[in-house]
């Protein structure tokens, strides 16, 4: 694969993740569930999600967790091109929300990726969300 096409394709993993940051902290899950394969495989907190339908489930269940949406910050993006074909990418996290006037991180991680082209189009084909908490004061 030439630099050029390699280029291309990191673009295009960044919009992807950029994209389903705007699409989350707006709400708009239906357009987010549109990112991902129909076969995708996601983990989040040890749970396990299959099919993007599955997927759309876990989103619908962001506003259980109470509070205002947040407003992601997504950095670092090391995308990774496999002997066999596969595309993945690691990019770090930050989430944050509005508490009381004061807006603060409420939730850290790194995102692990695998993506697969459908026609023109990358989507989501495996996510592993790992979140990162940090350590009560003793």
């Amino acid at each position: 694969m030439d630099k050029l096409t390699r280029l291309g394709i990191e673009a295009d993993i960044r919009r992807l993740i950029g994209h389903y940051a705007h699409l989350v902290d707006s709400r708009r899950l239906a357009e987010c569930e549109m990112l991902f394969a129909e076969d995708v495989h996601m983990e989040v907190l040890g749970k396990e999600y299959q099919g993007r339908k599955a997927v759309r489930g876990w989103l619908d269940s962001l506003d259980a967790i109470g509070g205002p949406p947040g407003k992601h910050m997504v950095c670092n993006h090391v995308v990774s091109f496999h002997a066999d074909g596969r595309i993945s990418a690691i990019s770090d996290f930050m989430v944050f929300k509005d508490l009381d006037g004061r807006w603060a991180s409420t939730s850290r991680g790194a995102y692990h990726d695998e993506f697969v082209y459908e026609g023109e189009n990358i989507l989501f084909k495996k996510r592993r969300i790992e979140v990162l908490f940090a350590k009560a004061k003793a």
